[in-house]
């Protein structure tokens, strides 16, 4: 088992390959000032070299699926609640931000494994992802907060917008093709062990314990236990977090290679993802299939059956984040929101928008055309 800062580099233990097209996206978090006007000027920068459009049609194949009335309320108020605890880190060292979730009554601990060359140089600023776990005795449920960006480093993941997508090995964790930036992220927690299953040794002081992962620590630290079931996994984050939380979900349902190419999920694997709920997330996961003669997952067809009922991706109409993708490619983005679409309109209204999205062209003048066969004037 390697601690967080042993780990050697993105890349570690898993092979990836580039698409044949990239897709440009941001993240729009604040911490401090400097950052927002940063990330104004990189989001513009990257906008007029890369062909950026922003638009104002809601994504492409938000898929939507029937609940009880009873559901959605309580899915609001579950909304509603991670979107408060996404908004913790902010502003807010990590002692700071575990202070705080501890106030909200949950036993939290922090995780950040180190990314590329600079973790030989233990700077903590520099490490991606960061995420907080969070849970309550025998609750058996944890809830993962990836944090937004924070950083400079954060904006120079974010600006990695080539998808890749792996080379399939057997035995190896399965990642959802998508933006190289966000997956350098699922790299540097698989190669830092963040998912290995061993026990820890020293059952007496686990935080001193490195035969094991963080977040086997964090599960026998603060007794998360759930009998004979998976533990349940809530996934969240807001812009740069939101991208990473999709992402992770293959990762924290134990999806592996097996010899063929096809992925399942490890035998007795003790997690289960229940939820993901994302805020203001920009494209992380690519539609682009196989590359010639591999054999490998269709990762809409993973999200259909495992993901889209399970998760929430909250836009707001006037947040251009969520909409960036490269017009230069084509009318279509290359990588594609999914699950239930809790739209924000720019009255400050939210709504669950109970529509499939089968237009895979949004920036065509063709879909203004044929939306706006709907238009009234009264």
């Amino acid at each position: 088992m390697r601690t967080a800062h042993q780990q050697a580099g993105e890349g570690a233990k898993h092979g990836t390959m580039p698409l044949a097209r990239a897709q440009p996206t941001g993240a729009s978090d604040t911490r401090q000032i400097e950052h927002r006007l940063a990330g104004a000027l990189l989001c513009l920068v990257a906008a007029s070299a890369a062909g950026c459009a922003a638009t104002r049609v809601h994504p492409a194949h938000a898929v939507s699926a029937a609940s009880t009335h009873r559901e959605l309320k309580d899915d609001a108020v579950d909304l509603r609640h991670a979107a408060e605890l996404c908004k913790v880190p902010y502003f807010r060292t990590p002692n700071q931000a575990i202070a705080h979730y501890n106030e909200l009554g949950y036993d939290a601990s922090y995780y950040a494994p180190a990314s590329g060359i600079v973790h030989w140089l233990d700077v903590g600023p520099w490490d991606f992802p960061e995420l907080y776990l969070l849970s309550r005795k025998a609750s058996g449920e944890v809830i993962v907060v990836f944090v937004g960006s924070n950083s400079g480093h954060d904006w120079f993941q974010n600006l990695k917008v080539t998808n890749y997508q792996d080379s399939a090995v057997t035995d190896q964790m399965y990642i959802m093709p998508g933006h190289g930036g966000f997956r350098a992220g699922m790299l540097n927690l698989i190669g830092s062990g963040f998912f290995d299953l061993d026990p820890c040794t020293d059952a007496a002081d686990t935080s001193a314990d490195d035969s094991c992962s963080a977040l086997t620590q964090h599960l026998q630290k603060y007794q998360v236990e759930s009998g004979d079931t998976p533990i349940r996994i809530i996934l969240t984050g807001h812009s740069q977090g939101a991208g990473l939380a999709q992402l992770a979900a293959s990762l924290f349902d134990g999806f592996h290679y097996l010899q063929d190419g096809r992925i399942a999920v490890q035998e007795s694997w003790p997690y289960r993802v229940v939820r993901i709920l994302r805020y203001a997330s920009p494209y992380a996961v690519s539609k682009a299939g196989c590359v010639a003669e591999q054999t490998c997952p269709d990762p809409w067809k993973l999200i259909a059956d495992r993901y889209a009922d399970i998760t929430y991706n909250v836009i707001r109409d006037d947040d251009m984040v969520p909409m960036l993708w490269d017009v230069t490619k084509g009318h279509a983005p290359t990588t594609r929101h999914f699950g239930r679409l809790v739209r924000i309109t720019r009255d400050g209204e939210a709504r669950l928008e109970a529509t499939t999205w089968p237009n895979e062209q949004p920036h065509h003048i063709d879909s203004y055309i044929e939306g706006l066969r709907s238009l009234t004037i009264p």
